[in-house]
């Protein structure tokens, strides 16, 4: 993985942590690099996935597609509750969009576009929010385990 990619990444991650302590929710962050997921948050394990759009050159701007890769170094393990998937630069707009999903997935890479945010994906989004606002209670994990 490029040094940008990581970048990217680490930067979502502490935004995304920003986010939902500035929301009242306990964070607490795995030690080491071996960990399989990002935050640990009111109990709950997340890994969290940023991206910014790929638009082919030419096209409308329908074909923006945020991908999202949930497997590391070719392994999908999902040892995790919950991904949270940052997408970045949105057209027309100065915030990220949050989308929670419950784990497993069973997929190496989810894509979103503009059009499956219109039709199904917004329900990702209102997900988020209500996992931002606690709504979804203690999860079973403590903060000695991240420690």
């Amino acid at each position: 993985m490029n040094r940008n990619r990581q970048d990217m990444g680490r930067k979502g991650e502490l935004n995304v942590a920003a986010l939902l302590n500035g929301a009242g929710r306990k964070i607490a962050t795995p030690k080491g690099p071996q960990s399989r997921y990002d935050l640990l948050v009111d109990g709950w394990r997340v890994e969290i996935k940023t991206a910014n759009p790929a638009v082919k050159q030419g096209a409308p701007e329908d074909s923006f597609r945020w991908a999202f890769n949930l497997q590391r170094h070719g392994v999908l393990s999902e040892q995790t509750d919950f991904y949270i998937l940052r997408m970045e630069d949105i057209p027309f707009s100065t915030r990220a969009i949050h989308l929670l999903m419950k784990a497993p997935v069973g997929k190496m890479q989810i894509a979103v576009t503009v059009r499956s945010m219109m039709l199904n994906d917004h329900e990702m989004a209102k997900l988020f929010d209500r996992f931002k606002t606690g709504e979804f209670g203690t999860g079973p994990h403590t903060i000695q385990e991240a420690a």
